[in-house]
């Protein structure tokens, strides 16, 4: 069968029968072969070629409407399949362009992410080293190498390799455990860095004793700077520039109060001196006179009970007591002024008169003693119990009355005064 020329081979069924050529099958839009386990192959003869459209394989995925052979892949389409040349042409042209020795990305972030439990190494080799610079502009403000915890419990940590021994042993700095960020900025000066454990030399250093919290600790002798410390102060400057020994010290204060006395007198004005190097001053009292010392204090008291007086001049003695120390009386020259009562328990004597041992008050006068005084209402008493007199107004006495009458010669008389 040949079709017309110009003009479409049609070829149709009726019913639903399919249409069979040898090996091919043709249903609806559908065509396949009937040779199992056998290719289907489309070929075009000579130059010709094979033009499909809307190209699916399987029954999801895309569908290719073309085959693109551009080696920038500029179209970037999503339904265009690339050719091979294409792709190898771009992978090669954008590989190029990445640097061995560098990442550039612009303003981008870059990173390095592991996935898994595995490490991110960046191997250098030779003396090669791995720089961290900030950009050159004018809004810079640094760069940070932020290295994270091993684990929860483990602190993230830099090792810096040593040289001399073939890079074997090394120098860790470990992020120490803080509820905040913590800052340790390095001095703006070729320096070498102290540590806690090491022993180092400080130059041009001032430390502020005096800061809070700030204290210095086991300061010995030889770390005094020389001249500091004078062992001999016999004769030393006037400024305070030295610190002196404690040896020195004593040397000098022994040599001081060795060639000092403590010089006084008495009231008899006796001289005395006292060597204050080897002696010591007593105070002692005398008859009816303490003393006694607490801490600086030395007091001299007057005994509460004074004996062997021979004499005693006052103006005002508080007492409960006056005795003689023998047999002989207590002697009193002047007058006596007493605030009080005043109890004589053996009797006393005035300007070597009778003895006086009692004062009375008896209005019968009973005891009738010659050692005791009457006291004034008891003399009052007893006189106006004896003789009464009455009789005329011209003084002449008439009558005497009472139990101790007038007795005497016949002729007494009475002289009353005009």
């Amino acid at each position: 069968m040949t079709a017309p020329s110009n003009a479409d081979f049609n070829i149709t069924t009726a019913g639903t029968g399919n249409i069979v050529l040898n090996d091919l099958t043709i249903s609806d839009n559908t065509l396949s072969t009937n040779r199992s386990n056998d290719d289907l192959n489309i070929n075009a003869s000579g130059t010709g070629t094979v033009v499909l459209e809307n190209l699916k394989i399987g029954s999801s995925g895309s569908t290719v409407t073309t085959i693109l052979d551009e080696d920038n892949m500029s179209s970037n389409s999503a339904t265009s399949l690339a050719t091979q040349q294409s792709i190898k042409a771009y992978v090669d042209s954008e590989v190029s362009a990445v640097s061995t020795t560098s990442i550039s990305t612009g303003d981008s972030n870059v990173t390095v992410v592991d996935s898994g439990t595995g490490n991110v190494t960046i191997e250098v080799d030779g003396t090669d080293r791995i720089t961290t610079v900030a950009a050159t502009t004018t809004t810079a403000t640094g760069h940070s190498l932020v290295i994270g915890a091993g684990s929860t419990s483990t602190a993230g940590q830099i090792k810096f390799l040593e040289g001399t021994d073939n890079g074997t042993n090394g120098a860790t700095l470990i992020g120490p455990a803080a509820t905040a960020d913590v800052t340790v900025t390095l001095p703006a000066a070729t320096d070498t860095l102290v540590g806690k454990a090491t022993t180092d030399t400080f130059t041009n250093k001032t430390i502020d004793a005096n800061g809070t919290g700030n204290s210095i600790t086991n300061l010995e002798v030889a770390d005094l700077a020389s001249g500091v410390l004078d062992t001999d102060i016999t004769s030393v400057s006037g400024s305070d520039d030295t610190l002196a020994s404690a040896k020195a010290i004593k040397t000098y204060v022994d040599a001081q109060v060795t060639a000092s006395d403590l010089d006084f007198a008495t009231d008899d004005s006796t001289a005395l001196s006292i060597d204050l190097d080897s002696e010591s001053l007593q105070v002692s009292g005398g008859a009816n006179i303490s003393t006694s010392g607490s801490a600086n204090t030395i007091t001299i008291a007057l005994d509460t009970s004074l004996s062997g007086l021979s004499s005693v001049t006052s103006t005002a003695l508080v007492t409960n007591n006056i005795s003689s120390s023998d047999s002989t009386a207590v002697r009193i020259d002047d007058a006596l002024n007493v605030d009080g009562a005043l109890d004589v328990g053996a009797g006393f004597t005035i300007s070597n008169t009778t003895s006086i041992t009692s004062i009375l008050d008896e209005d019968a006068m009973g005891s009738d003693s010659a050692t005791a005084l009457a006291t004034q209402q008891s003399i009052k008493a007893y006189a106006d119990t004896k003789a009464v007199l009455t009789g005329s107004t011209n003084n002449q006495i008439t009558t005497v009355t009472g139990a101790h009458a007038f007795q005497g010669e016949a002729n007494l008389t009475l002289m009353v005064p005009p």
